[in-house]
């Protein structure tokens, strides 16, 4: 499902308006990224985003070319025990 589906299904759920809907997802998706580089981690009912330290590292492509990957952080996304399916 693309970001425009889930607006226009939600929209539609909710009788909104298909722009107010994508103005409350960007404002939680910056909100997300604004709490998380402030705190380090956001928890919700169904989730978990937390900011990690990757090491640099070097890469080397199927051609034999190298490249120094510089350490960095990056946000991780989990899902919670309580929603993961079981098969």
């Amino acid at each position: 499902m693309t970001k425009k589906e889930l607006i226009k299904k939600i929209a539609d759920e909710l009788w909104y308006t298909q722009k107010d809907v994508k103005a409350v997802i960007d404002a939680y998706n910056a909100t997300l990224v604004e709490v998380a580089k402030k705190e380090g981690k956001v928890k919700t009912d169904l989730w978990v985003f937390k900011v990690v330290d990757r090491k640099a590292r070097e890469w080397k492509t199927p051609q034999g070319k190298e490249y120094k990957i510089p350490a960095r952080k990056v946000l991780v996304f989990k899902v919670k025990k309580s929603i993961k399916f079981v098969k």
